[in-house]
């Protein structure tokens, strides 16, 4: 889980190279969408691989 969170960190690491003026914020929107679709895609992962779904079954 911590490799997901760190996933989930990553984009803000990438505004601060921009608010210090390391990079353009052109050059970190390509970064942020392959993160965005790593991201998407382990949550499908997961949730596909989760023994507890939601919304499926009885409720409660």
């Amino acid at each position: 889980m911590t490799r997901f969170l760190e996933a989930l960190k990553a984009p803000f690491a990438l505004d601060v190279l921009v608010a210090k003026g390391r990079c353009s914020g052109e050059e970190v929107l390509s970064g942020k969408d392959r993160l965005w679709s790593v991201v998407s895609m382990r949550v499908a992962l997961i949730r596909a691989n989760s023994d507890h779904r939601l919304h499926e079954g009885n409720p409660g």
